[in-house]
């Protein structure tokens, strides 16, 4: 689950800097853009809260991936396969890691990780 945090974070940290970049570039920044960068940096808080409620960083990673993708592709023009990994490839990658992180963290049945072994019992045959 922290490795999964941690690549969450560099997800996030480079989209803000593309982010950043863009918005560096724009004489006037347009409203979509601003948006795109509120929802980024709520993902980015959301990520303080991983660990208690990881289910709000993954609501806040879908909510900037389809931000990113229903807010700014009409903008920037990138239909083709390629400008659409190439906008969305951090974001498609922090969603990704949220789920993995929930899934290692939690367990497929929705328990605190695996059963811990007691090796003073003995093993049963």
């Amino acid at each position: 689950m922290v490795l999964c945090l941690i690549a969450m974070f560099l997800c996030l940290t480079l989209q803000g800097a593309n982010f950043w970049a863009r918005d560096a570039a724009t004489p006037n920044i347009p409203a979509p853009f601003l948006a795109s960068d509120i929802v980024w940096a709520i993902s980015l808080l959301s990520l303080l809260f991983y660990r208690l409620c990881p289910w709000l960083t993954v609501g806040c990673g879908w909510a900037l991936l389809l931000t990113v993708v229903f807010v700014l592709t009409p903008i920037t023009g990138s239909f083709t396969p390629f400008g659409f990994l190439d906008q969305n490839t951090f974001a498609i990658a922090n969603v990704f890691f949220a789920h993995v992180g929930i899934l290692r963290g939690r367990g497929l049945n929705g328990t605190e990780g695996s059963v811990p072994h007691d090796s003073n019992k003995p093993n049963d045959v």
